[in-house]
């Protein structure tokens, strides 16, 4: 048996984590798996983790708490990172004359 699954953290509870991790930040209820409430904070913010010697890696963390009436329960730590983007061009480079 896997040290999460001891605890109780199943991928049940990472799904309804993620689930209330997309309500964003503050207090909101929860009444599965015998909670009464899920509470999403930031536990870093958005920063540069990376070494002065090696490539930028930013990302933050976040953490949703659930609980049973006033009681912290269980909690399940996310690191969110970009993973792409995209969109019309911020600028235009115009290549110069070889004439």
């Amino acid at each position: 048996m896997k040290p999460e699954q001891r605890i109780g953290l199943t991928p049940i509870h990472v799904r309804l984590a993620a689930s209330m991790l997309t309500k964003g930040e503050g207090h909101h209820p929860c009444e599965r798996l015998g909670y009464t409430t899920a509470l999403v904070e930031t536990v870093e913010d958005w920063h540069n983790r990376a070494l002065d010697d090696q490539p930028a890696a930013y990302f933050m963390e976040m953490r949703v708490n659930f609980y049973s009436g006033t009681r912290r329960v269980r909690w399940v730590d996310f690191k969110l990172s970009m993973t792409g983007g995209g969109g019309q061009p911020a600028f235009t480079v115009h290549e110069a004359d070889d004439e």
